[in-house]
């Protein structure tokens, strides 16, 4: 053990040595050498105390230990795999704790620093600690640092670059397990005049307090202008001021990542920042559990563009904090999403920009996999900002997937409902609150998608309603199936009602008001009800309707009648009005070619088709059964109906 220490010893010293010129006569070949595999422990024993073994080159006294060293600028050899272990000692060091540092051109690589916990007397409290930092125009890659101290007076780093050159800063790591870190935490960084990009490093808080004054977590960061992009911080307990998934003071930000698990963050949550003219481009947060203090921001940029960014609230507390997808200062916030399915906040904006355009920018409001469990206190805006005439509203989208409570909603080019199992459909998908009321552009904004209960309300404001092209109903058709929108004649919802007109051949059933309604295809905005074939074997019905045509608004060539449509009543079904094979209500409208077979008794009259225009070419099926009365077909014109009796 004693003769592995004095080598490792040994090995420091040579290092210390070349870094202030050299004593060796070989310098120049002992200059290229690595310097790799230091293990180097302070523990206060007395025979452990820190080297003091790093010197800056300009002069000066030591700033600190380093498990690997090289000291002079025109060395071009490697620091890599030293390991720094700290264990306290009776005094605090007021000087840095480097896994490696290199002040040559080498590449600074695998070096490891562990600050770890200690009892009194002695403390583990230090200036600083740097995993691996090249001074050079080196790279720094997969560094490590863990603190779990009692004080760190400054920063804490995984790597760094610093001074000069392209260096990359790639896979560093900072992990704070406890203690108080007063200064900032990075997983990467490069400053100083270095260059290099600043990508795949991490920040990790699992435990303790980073909340010095105007310090911040970075996963990644840069003044320089190299880009930051896939870096990472992720928060599972503990306290800290401010993060950043990636940072850079002039360049671009891009796929970034925040996650905050548990803890606290005392003030705002950014997934990017970018200065500059730089953009911030996919950078995502996700809060799932914790407590935000601040706003959160997918991605932020000053003169840059923020596009596609992305903010999940999953859980956790934004309690009177706003959520924005993307910001932009003077450039345009575009393509970005928030998506809130637990947790509590204020205010939601897709994108903001205070001197650009909002656009393209997307809400999502609950999920198809769970009822939403979501507060949301303010306004959800698709796009918003401050400078009058531009544009806050083109291809902005709100989805909501489960009923839901806000403010208000404002600046959306669509409006989109997903029906799904969570929703209750018998309360409104959007109940909002403001007292001056919501205002949408047009009913045509909006959308409706998976299986509803046929009426119900979307959108309702007890303050009123207005739409702004004063349409207050219109339908949509596509394919076989009708949506009819209408403004209710409170004018406190917006009110849905929508069917399936054609080829079905399951019955639905609807009470209203005491009537029991059973159809296989229905429309109320004028389309043809066509080819539906239903069997009725079970339950009350008062009326029961192959297909039922009525109102008016479609835009669809057929419309107004109702044909080619089936029902057979059997089994256990009772009907105590009247059985359609079809029926049309629209004036003019013709009732042709549908087919009604009863195989039981009933109390109730047989139609073939009725309409107000032609019934034509009906037939009736009476096989074996009683019935009420019995008629092929009603209408201004009826021509070859036929009925069948006792027939199978």
């Amino acid at each position: 053990m004693f003769k592995e220490m004095k080598s490792r010893r040994l090995a420091l010293l040579v290092a210390v040595a070349l870094g202030g010129g050299g004593f060796l006569s070989s310098a120049q070949n002992v200059s290229a050498a690595d310097v790799t595999g230091q293990n180097v422990e302070i523990d206060g024993t007395g025979t452990h105390e820190p080297l003091d073994n790093v010197f800056d080159p300009g002069g000066g006294p030591s700033i600190g230990t380093a498990a690997g060293y090289i000291g002079d600028t025109t060395n071009n050899g490697n620091v890599t795999n030293n390991t720094l272990t700290y264990r306290g000692r009776s005094l605090s060091y007021d000087k840095t704790l480097f896994g490696g540092i290199t002040f040559g051109t080498g590449k600074v690589m695998g070096n490891k620093v562990f600050v770890n916990s200690t009892t009194l007397p002695l403390t583990s409290s230090v200036e600083a600690v740097h995993g691996g930092k090249a001074n050079g125009g080196g790279s720094v890659e997969d560094n490590h640092v863990e603190f779990n101290g009692d004080n760190l007076n400054g920063d804490l780093v995984g790597g760094t670059t610093n001074r000069t050159g392209i260096g990359v800063v790639k896979g560093n790591t900072a992990m704070l397990k406890g203690g108080s870190v007063h200064g900032n935490i990075y997983g990467g960084m490069a400053s100083g005049g270095s260059n290099g990009d600043v990508v795949e490093n991490t920040a990790t808080i699992e435990a303790g307090t980073a909340t010095g004054s105007g310090k911040s977590v970075y996963g990644g960061y840069t003044d320089g202008a190299g880009k930051v992009e896939s870096n990472k911080v992720v928060i599972k307990n503990g306290t800290v001021r401010t993060v950043y998934g990636g940072k850079s003071v002039s360049g671009n930000v891009t796929k970034n990542i925040v996650e905050i698990k548990g803890g606290a963050v005392n003030q705002s949550i950014y997934g990017g920042e970018a200065g500059g003219s730089g953009k911030a481009e996919e950078n995502i947060v996700t809060l799932t559990s914790g407590t935000a203090g601040g706003d959160i921001f997918g991605g932020v940029a000053a003169s840059g563009a923020a596009t596609g960014n992305k903010v999940y609230i999953k859980g956790g507390s934004a309690t009177n904090k706003d959520v924005y997808g993307g910001f932009s200062t003077n450039g345009n916030a575009t393509g970005n999403t928030v998506t809130v399915t637990a947790g509590s906040v204020r205010n939601i904006d897709g994108g903001r920009s205070l001197g650009g355009n909002a656009t393209g920018n997307t809400v999502n409001i609950g999920s198809t996999d769970a009822a939403f469990a979501g507060s949301i206190t303010g306004i959800i805006n698709g796009g918003s900002g401050t400078t009058y005439g531009n544009d806050y509203r083109t291809g902005n989208k709100l989805n909501v997937y489960g009923n839901a409570t806000a403010t208000n909603i404002k600046n959306f080019a669509e409006l989109n409902f997903h029906f799904n199992a969570h929703v209750t459909q018998t309360t409104p998908f959007l109940t909002l609150s403001d007292a001056d009321g919501t205002t949408i552009q047009s009913l045509g904004d909006i959308n409706v998608d998976g299986e509803h209960g046929r009426k119900g309300t979307l959108l309702k404001n007890t303050h009123g309603v207005t739409i702004t092209d004063a349409q207050h109903r219109l339908v949509k058709t596509t394919g076989n199936k009708e949506l009819v929108l209408a403004k209710s004649s409170d004018n406190k919802s917006i009110d849905y009602e929508g069917y399936a007109f054609a080829h079905q051949t399951a019955p639905t059933t609807l009470t209203d008001g005491g009537t029991t309604s059973t159809w296989g295809g229905r429309s109320i905005a004028g389309n043809s009800t066509h080819d539906n074939a239903i069997a009725v074997e079970s339950g009350t019905h008062t009326n029961v309707y192959g297909g039922w045509t009525s109102g008016a608004g479609t835009t669809a060539a057929d419309k107004n009648n109702s044909t080619g449509n089936k029902v057979t009543v059997r089994g256990a079904a009772t009907v105590t009005g009247t059985v359609y094979g079809g029926l049309t209500e629209v004036a003019g409208g013709k009732a042709t070619g549908n087919e009604v077979t009863i195989e039981k008794n009933l109390a109730a009259s047989i139609i073939g088709g009725k309409a107000t225009g032609e019934a034509s070419n009906n037939t009736v099926n009476i096989a074996n059964a009683t019935v009420n009365s019995v008629t092929g077909g009603e209408g201004a014109t009826t021509n070859n109906n036929t009925v069948n009796l006792n027939e199978t």
